[in-house]
């Protein structure tokens, strides 16, 4: 299974899928783009100003790129009024005001917020994916998700997985792949979470890695964290952008 993202690669040109990346600020990210449509396993959707993305990466192709600039884009209005909608009546806990007091607001919020512009191009069915993450915080990736996207039918935990790739099989990971979950959200688990986190990284092992799931729980402790103070994060921040 050492080649399992050239077979996840090949599975995704067969679907065609068009992915929107929310952080066209992120030399990476960019380059991602790039590299995506040239090999040819998704349609991209990036989000940014075009002239600014091209400026900033001197010498970048976007040939075949799907650059929308959220603040001249004709869905805008649209993506703030499903917002508004959908977040009617939610109060924010540190004002203790309405999150968005009207569609106005809630367009001024998508303009600065740019995975919360690309969760509701997901929600409209506009685009069938969303990569977030590169220079935001988690909780900026994860917001978006869970106030706009929700679960999945059936599901009732919100978790997260990564997909490990070892340098050679192993008697406890014959397949050298192996989905680990949950790695950023729920930090103390219930039994009923847990059973939800099992269910969904079995799905993503079989549907996404290909592998037969074969599931096992495993136990940490976080105590050595906790006296851990001003760790420094290895990835860069994004550059803001002009309000």
């Amino acid at each position: 299974m050492a080649d399992i993202l050239s077979q996840i690669k090949e599975r995704a040109k067969l679907k065609n899928k068009n992915i929107v990346l929310t952080e066209g600020e992120d030399k990476r990210v960019v380059a991602a783009a790039v590299q995506v449509v040239k090999e040819g396993f998704a349609r991209i959707t990036l989000l940014g100003n075009k002239a600014e993305i091209e400026q900033a990466n001197a010498g970048v192709d976007l040939t075949g790129v799907n650059v929308v600039d959220p603040k001249t884009f004709e869905k805008t209005d649209a993506y703030a009024e499903m917002l508004y909608k959908l977040r009617e009546g939610k109060i924010n806990k540190k004002t203790n005001l309405p999150e968005y007091a009207d569609v106005a607001q809630a367009k001024a919020a998508i303009l600065k917020d740019y995975a919360m512009y690309g969760a509701l191009m997901l929600k409209a069915g506009d685009v069938d994916g969303m990569v977030s993450g590169a220079c935001h915080s988690t909780a900026n990736t994860l917001r978006p998700g869970l106030q706009v996207i929700k679960t999945a039918p059936g599901i009732n935990t919100v978790s997260s997985s990564f997909i490990m790739i070892a340098p050679a099989p192993h008697k406890y990971n014959p397949d050298g792949v192996a989905v680990f979950a949950d790695c950023a959200i729920n930090i103390e688990p219930d039994a009923n979470q847990l059973a939800d986190i099992a269910i969904s990284s079995a799905a993503t092992a079989k549907n996404i890695a290909g592998i037969e799931p074969r599931v096992a729980m495993l136990s940490f402790s976080i105590k050595a964290a906790e006296t851990t103070t001003n760790t420094l994060s290895p990835f860069p921040r994004c550059r803001k952008r002009p309000r």
